[in-house]
């Protein structure tokens, strides 16, 4: 896909919490980057765009330094018929949260997109506990990349298989795969096998930490 642009947006959150899926256990890790299937269905959502593909990761320096930004919620959840608590659950989120966006559109050149004073800077929600509080973000718009560099290097985001050409990723040399959610409609949809962040790719190079060749 030649001549693709995207629009890059800041990130910026009180209280995140995108959980890691686990089958069992009572503790719920964050996950440490922004996937692509929290962000594209979050900004479809308020822009009601089925063109409109994401996704996302954390500013260098905030991920370098994450452990000082988590935290644990403990959540009881009840049966609703008996209204007894069921096992506390961990919850486990990121608080002064501070991200990079990157939107591709298909059909609408990113300049008339960002001519539109709202969507320059706006809010939604992504993420769980939005009835508590959490997973309020706020996105302002920094630029429009056109024609990225391509690079090798680790993946600083989570992305289903048959996207990854939307996002330049040109070769995948050494995979970590994993499974991300996509909606089939508004109240179904099904797993699909995705790349996560660490996987070594050739691809653009906002999407990756280049690796360094330590023989030259």
């Amino acid at each position: 896909m030649g001549n693709n642009k995207y629009i890059e947006y800041e990130l910026t959150s009180d209280i995140l919490c995108i959980g890691e899926r686990v089958k069992k256990g009572t503790f719920k890790p964050c996950v440490k980057t922004i996937p692509f299937s929290s962000i594209t269905g979050s900004l479809r959502d308020a822009f009601n765009m089925p063109n409109l593909y994401a996704l996302g990761k954390f500013d260098p320096d905030y991920l370098d330094s994450i452990e000082q930004f988590r935290q644990v919620h403990i959540y009881s959840p009840r049966y609703v018929f008996e209204d007894v608590a069921k096992v506390p659950l961990q919850i486990e989120f990121l608080t002064e949260v501070k991200a990079r966006v990157y939107i591709f559109l298909t059909g609408e050149a990113p300049e008339s997109f960002i001519e539109k004073k709202e969507n320059r800077e706006f809010d939604i929600t992504m993420g769980a506990f939005k009835s508590k509080g959490f997973c309020r973000c706020h996105l302002s718009f920094v630029r429009i990349i056109e024609n990225p560099e391509i690079n090798t290097g680790r993946l600083l985001s989570r992305i289903p298989e048959n996207y990854m050409s939307y996002f330049g990723i040109r070769r995948v040399i050494k995979p970590v795969y994993g499974y991300l959610f996509e909606p089939t409609s508004k109240v179904s949809g099904k797993y699909i096998r995705a790349l996560f962040e660490g996987s070594l790719i050739e691809g653009y190079d906002f999407l990756v930490k280049e690796e360094i060749d330590e023989r030259s």
